[in-house]
């Protein structure tokens, strides 16, 4: 075997590692248990009525019925947190 295809060889096998590493990557970081964490409605300054005009149901992580993609535990819709981020379109 000829320098230049032992050097071929490892870096075909140096590509399939790398990329076998980035898809084991990308995977946990989508994992369910990635985004179990969330934050307690304590920490999030949560509270059952709205702030003004703003409330749950018209925030970004918000998910009908009850549910937020940020705040741990059931939501209000007519609700609002901290960490409130207006839907946009």
């Amino acid at each position: 075997m000829t320098d230049l295809q032992s050097a071929s060889r490892r870096s075909v096998l140096g590509v399939a590692v790398m990329s076998a590493a980035g898809c084991v990557l990308a995977f946990r970081l989508a994992s369910p248990a990635a985004a179990q964490q969330k934050t307690a409605k304590a920490d999030a300054r949560y509270q059952d009525h709205p702030n003004g005009g703003a409330h749950c149901e018209l925030c970004a992580y918000y998910q009908p019925p009850v549910a937020c993609r940020v705040v741990r535990g059931e939501v209000s819709p007519n609700g609002w947190c901290g960490f409130f981020q207006a839907k946009t379109g």
